[in-house]
């Protein structure tokens, strides 16, 4: 546990040494007693300042999507194994910092972070600090907290016409799925769909009929690949996360061949996790 001592801590620590050292050359009993009340004051407040950061525990909550370079939020989780409350902690990934004035038994912060860099973290550097009780003294504790961090490329932005005029990107026929009855994306209020849409899980729970939402499929999947975007690794990989989300938003399928790597065109939100997954583990 590391202390930094505050602007008021220098002062009151200097008004302590001259008072000590004009006390020695007066020989004045009063002076002692100040300058004894004020090193006991630091002392005590010290010992308050280790308890109030002692028993708490950190639990990571990462956002669904966090890209490279761009900023995301960080939900983190402080639990207090005390009897007591701790008070004014102060909770830092990096230069980023949360505030929380009170934890009593379970307190949430967020702290808005950038990563520079893709891949996965599964052990990230925080520091817990707080100036109570009177702010004399800044006490840190630092920390490794176990987490499941993807952090996917920096989406580059990429012209897709010169992707779709590529005709080595699809080489498969259309998928004609009549309203894409195969792909569920969801539920909805029933609106004179099929009876075999119905869904009858969410009808019961709603107490009033449901029906699936499905996907379309009528366009022509794409494979993309990294042949198919310039630039170095860092630039290829930015640019398919762009034109992955971009595709997927317009409802088409899209796949992946890095080689070794080979994912089949699909739709879904799940299925364009995998694929940014993909990039952003290769």
């Amino acid at each position: 546990m590391k202390v930094r001592v505050n602007r008021t801590g220098f002062f009151f620590i200097a008004v302590s040494v001259f008072l000590g050292v004009a006390g020695v050359n007066t020989a004045n009993n009063l002076l002692y007693i100040v300058v004894s009340f004020m090193l006991s004051f630091m002392l005590v407040s010290g010992i308050f300042s280790i308890l109030n950061l002692r028993g708490l525990e950190i639990k990571l909550l990462p956002p669904p999507e966090i890209y490279a370079n761009r900023e995301s939020t960080l939900s983190i989780t402080l639990k207090n194994r005390k009897p007591y409350p701790s008070f004014l902690i102060k909770a830092c990934i990096s230069k980023s910092c949360g505030f929380c004035s009170v934890v009593k038994d379970e307190s949430d912060l967020k702290i808005k972070v950038s990563f520079k860099t893709r891949g996965e973290i599964k052990k990230l550097q925080v520091s817990l600090s707080s100036t109570f009780p009177v702010g004399l003294f800044e006490r840190i504790y630092e920390l490794e907290v176990p987490s499941e961090i993807l952090i996917y490329p920096e989406p580059i932005l990429t012209d897709i016409n010169s992707i779709l005029d590529d005709t080595n990107l699809s080489g498969q026929s259309a998928i004609a799925k009549a309203q894409g009855f195969d792909e569920i994306d969801g539920v909805k209020e029933y609106s004179g769909e099929p009876l075999k849409l119905i869904h009858w899980k969410s009808t019961a729970k709603r107490a009033q009929l449901m029906a699936k939402r499905m996907q379309k499929e009528g366009q022509k999947p794409i494979i993309l690949s990294l042949n198919h975007v310039d630039g170095n690794l860092e630039e290829r990989l930015g640019k398919l996360t762009f034109l992955i989300n971009e595709f997927l938003r317009r409802s088409r399928p899209v796949g992946l061949d890095l080689g070794d790597v080979k994912i089949k065109p699909a739709l879904g939100n799940s299925h364009r996790r995998l694929l940014l997954k993909t990039l952003a583990l290769f």
